[in-house]
């Protein structure tokens, strides 16, 4: 299942990062060697091509056969109000090794008419400019990682793609380089700053990759915020390791479009670890929430859009409840919760809980699922569902087992006809 989200209708563009040989979108001597200095260009409002103005330099013509050798060929504008742009290139005119102008993919317009440009490279940072890299890259392209790459301030994917988005656009994808030795980070050394922040409506998919925070501070509430975006976080490690942790290690917002997580490890989050606050779905699958008895001080998930499923997953020591569902925002839907194969264990509250307060006093029945789960050592209910003040009908309930919960099985629903209640704990060592 993870696979298919990856799966490729279109030719993706392909830009390679390596944290120690760089990659192919920086300024490199393809350009500069042949003029002593960078080459200025001009650009038309709706035109695509870049042609070179050689400034007083004899050179009629540039020798950019080198270009190839990267496998994805792009251009580079330096110096536009402090801000970077890359384009990438679909033709050399008349020819790589005797070139005068470029063709590009993108449109552009005259803001980047004599600016400095550049081609191909070995950039090795995110951080090098006051628009970095990330925030230039766009709907289908592909990004690999290999290596450990730092930043200082919100690392900001495709930031600058602001078009409307189509339903059939294709993804932006991040995932770590084939070659990749060992799991490609980034890691946020400001203290004051997110490590992700994804503010348009792109769907952005990310495989591999580590996200890591460990500061001594934090002033902002999130370590990642998807606000407005859809995403799938595919065998990821997200976690903050810093002595100050912030309000949720990830929040997706009102906003916010799908969110998928497969096989990913969190760890990290005061109040939460995920707070996902969206009227969309939530889909949570083979992962681990390890809470070290200090994250999730009001639980390890809090699920608020209309349809969450959280299957196959392992939520260890919470400080508060495991995994928290809530009709907050949702009266007058039909919402959907479904729990199977899970082990929520020792957490300071109730393994599963379901909250919130209907502004009216009937709502449309909804419905939960809690099958084939293991419910062991929580420190309030198994499952808390107060199913008549939330309007809830729960659908199935059943094939689940239960041991040393403080206040017992289940507070609102009855137990399923297989459920067993074990005297020993199911654990080994």
């Amino acid at each position: 299942r993870p696979a298919s989200l990856f799966a490729m209708t279109h030719t993706p563009v392909i830009v390679d990062y390596n944290s120690s040989t760089g990659s192919n979108t920086n300024p490199s001597d393809c350009v500069a060697s042949s003029v002593g200095t960078s080459v200025t260009a001009s650009g038309t409002d709706t035109g695509t091509t870049i042609t070179f103005g050689f400034g007083g330099s004899e050179l009629e013509s540039l020798d950019l056969s080198g270009a190839n050798d990267d496998d994805s060929d792009f251009i580079y504008c330096s110096t536009v109000s402090g801000r970077r742009h890359l384009f990438q290139i679909t033709a050399f005119n008349p020819s790589a090794s005797a070139c005068t102008s470029v063709t590009v993919a993108q449109t552009i317009d005259g803001t980047f008419s004599g600016q400095a440009w550049h081609i191909n490279g070995t950039r090795q940072s995110f951080i090098h400019d006051s628009n970095t890299d990330e925030q230039d890259w766009v709907r289908g392209w592909h990004v690999r990682l290999d290596g450990t790459f730092t930043k200082n301030g919100n690392f900001r994917p495709c930031d600058n793609d602001r078009t409307t988005v189509a339903v059939d656009d294709p993804p932006f994808i991040l995932e770590a380089s084939p070659s990749a030795s060992s799991r490609p980070s980034i890691e946020q050394e400001s203290q004051f700053s997110r490590i992700w922040q994804q503010r348009e409506h792109i769907m952005i998919k990310v495989r591999g990759i580590k996200l890591f925070h460990d500061g001594p501070g934090h002033a902002s509430l999130t370590n990642i915020i998807i606000s407005s975006g859809a995403v799938s976080f595919v065998d990821c490690v997200i976690e903050n390791t810093g002595t100050t942790q912030p309000q949720y290690l990830i929040e997706m917002g009102s906003g916010s479009r799908v969110a998928r997580m497969f096989n990913c490890y969190f760890r990290g989050g005061d109040e939460y670890v995920i707070r996902y606050n969206s009227q969309e779905h939530c889909v949570i699958d083979n992962c681990w929430f390890d809470c070290r008895g200090v994250h999730g001080t009001n639980a390890a998930v809090l699920c608020q859009g209309q349809d969450n499923v959280v299957t196959n997953t392992l939520v260890s020591e919470a400080a508060g409840a495991g995994l928290e569902f809530s009709v907050a925002g949702n009266v007058g839907r039909n919402n959907f919760w479904f729990c199977k194969n899970n082990t929520i264990a020792d957490c300071g509250s109730h393994g599963i809980s379901l909250t919130g307060t209907p502004s009216a006093t009937t709502s449309p029945a909804h419905t939960f699922y809690i099958v084939n789960c293991l419910l062991v050592g929580n420190g309030g209910y198994g499952a808390n569902m107060p199913e008549t003040s939330l309007h809830v009908e729960t659908s199935d309930i059943d094939y689940n087992c239960l041991f040393n919960n403080s206040s017992g099985g289940y507070n609102g629903p009855s137990a399923g006809p297989n459920d067993v209640t074990i005297t020993t704990t199911p654990f080994t060592d």
